[in-house]
């Protein structure tokens, strides 16, 4: 999953707008990984990434009692 770091409209997308912020890809929308490398690279309009991953949380339970 990644994060929206700057404001665009996905052409491969029908023109989606992904706001900064947003979740990228949206729910129903699978972008092949080349298009991802575009976006998160700085081969894209902007000459920037535009979206970033973000990192997966890892949870940790405490044990009771301890």
């Amino acid at each position: 999953m990644y994060t929206v770091l700057i404001t665009f409209g996905d052409m491969q997308d029908s023109g989606y707008i992904y706001h900064v912020g947003d979740s990228y890809p949206r729910e129903g929308y699978t972008p092949e990984q080349a298009r991802i490398d575009e976006l998160s690279g700085s081969e894209n309009a902007f000459g920037k990434p535009i979206i970033a991953e973000i990192a997966e949380k890892k949870t940790t339970k405490k044990k009771k009692g301890v």
